[in-house]
């Protein structure tokens, strides 16, 4: 029974392996429409370089929330989050992200397809070898090349190890990064603020109560 579950497990978690490429396909397969293009769209407009060494600005992106926020605050549409588009050019000024028309909806991330191309294939090919091991009635006897622990080394540590140092370098962390959700009416209201006249009107107030009461 447990090893008919670990069974299925394999097999699902051989087809998750390839749900990355499945979305890669159909964003092709499935451009955005007009009605798309009509949303409002929210991308991270403030990330300038996907550069390993490069570090988004501290507060940047609540910046641009407000700044967003702010340029829209009549608009009555509910903001669409999505990743930065393909043939955007990374600036971190508003004007010229609400100003690039239909590069905002471009599918054309060639660098970030490869890395998730790469990354698929290595994740992909120990996920199978996995699943085939498990349908496999073999004992250490009759074992093939693929139950030998040097295979499990490669597939199952350097495979893996490249996929991550490929995220690491590749900055997946900014290249799929989708805004988080914000309420325009939060961000663009104004905070109370005292003048230092009132502060000060209050505090002789105060002086002269004090006075009166010592007296």
């Amino acid at each position: 029974m447990c090893r008919n579950v670990v069974k299925v497990t394999s097999i699902l978690i051989t087809l998750y392996s390839l749900l990355a490429i499945i979305f890669v396909v159909a964003a092709y397969a499935i451009p955005a429409n007009q009605k798309d293009k009509d949303a409002l769209v929210f991308q991270p407009f403030w990330i300038k370089s996907f550069k390993p060494t490069y570090f988004v600005q501290k507060g940047a992106d609540k910046q641009c929330e407000e700044q967003f926020a702010a340029k829209f605050a009549s608009d009555s549409r509910e903001p669409k989050r999505t990743m930065l588009g393909g043939s955007l050019a990374k600036t971190a000024e508003l004007e010229e992200f609400l100003g690039s028309g239909d590069a905002k909806f471009s599918a054309n991330h060639n660098v970030s397809i490869l890395i998730i191309a790469i990354t698929t294939i290595l994740v992909f090919v120990g996920a199978l070898m996995r699943c085939i091991a498990m349908f496999e009635d073999k004992t250490y006897a009759t074992q093939n090349n693929i139950h030998k622990p040097v295979v499990m080394y490669i597939v199952w540590g350097a495979f893996e190890t490249i996929a991550n140092i490929l995220y690491l370098v590749g900055r997946v962390d900014l290249r799929f990064y989708r805004p988080d959700s914000f309420k325009r009416a939060g961000v663009i209201a104004p905070q109370d603020t005292v003048s230092d006249e009132v502060i000060d009107d209050k505090e002789d107030k105060s002086r002269s109560m004090n006075s009166s009461e010592d007296v």
